[in-house]
């Protein structure tokens, strides 16, 4: 982990100590977009989780990034890095609990419970590092662009949204809450990704090399996303 941060600062470190200085400009008629503010909007799932829950096909995660070229802002390779907030809803039929073995458990609910919302909610703040090919514009003033990278993540908030029939103390009843600060949730994240634009709108695929709860506790859960991305500014 402490590998990962210091290869990251390092670069980024490395990139503004004069990198741009070599690098060759394209001609005055290659015009950029600034691509500093992107939304993705994903579906999202994950590898590796118990058999015997079911994920909803609406899980979904929205990262909002702010972008700042690192060098290459006018050439075909360019670099960037800023901040990302990212949030993560997965719907599913279970819910977590650390009552039972003194670690994450899923535990599904009865086949008499009936709900409306059931979902883990997790928000990270991220550090993002994007590396960014382009091709020249065609006639419409557009180009396809192809980035990858990574980035690393702190926990802001978790929490447990549910909406439904009482499950945990007495039935019959119906009950709305949040319970916040859901327990072993791994705090740092860590992953890769790539994009493909065209013009200011693309796809982007997501993988996580973290674990979604603390590496110790099995089964190691792998979030995975697919999503659209468009670029604001």
């Amino acid at each position: 982990m402490k590998k990962i941060i210091l290869l990251l600062a390092g670069v980024s470190i490395f990139s503004f100590s004069g990198i741009s200085q070599d690098e060759a400009p394209i001609d005055s008629t290659w015009k950029m977009m600034n691509e500093q503010i992107i939304l993705d909007i994903n579906w999202l799932s994950w590898i590796n989780y118990p058999s015997e829950i079911n994920l909803k096909p609406t899980s979904s995660e929205v990262i909002l990034s702010y972008l700042h070229p690192l060098f290459g802002k006018k050439n075909r390779f360019s670099m960037a890095t800023g901040l990302a907030l990212s949030t993560q809803n997965v719907k599913f039929d279970a819910y977590v609990s650390n009552s039972v073995y003194d670690e994450p458990t899923f535990m599904l609910f009865d086949d008499s419970v009936s709900y409306k919302t059931n979902k883990l909610t997790t928000v990270f703040v991220d550090l993002p590092i994007e590396f960014r090919l382009r091709t020249r514009n065609n006639i419409h003033q557009k180009n396809f662009k192809l980035s990858f990278g990574g980035r690393i993540g702190y926990l802001l908030k978790s929490y447990h949204k549910y909406a439904g029939d009482e499950y945990r103390f007495t039935t019959g009843t119906t009950t709305k809450f949040k319970e916040y600060n859901i327990p072993y949730l791994n705090k740092l994240h860590y992953g890769v990704f790539t994009k493909i634009f065209y013009g200011k709108f693309g796809i982007n695929v997501n993988y996580s090399l973290s674990t979604l709860f603390e590496k110790k506790f099995k089964p190691e859960i792998v979030p995975i996303s697919i999503g659209v991305s468009m670029i604001f500014i």
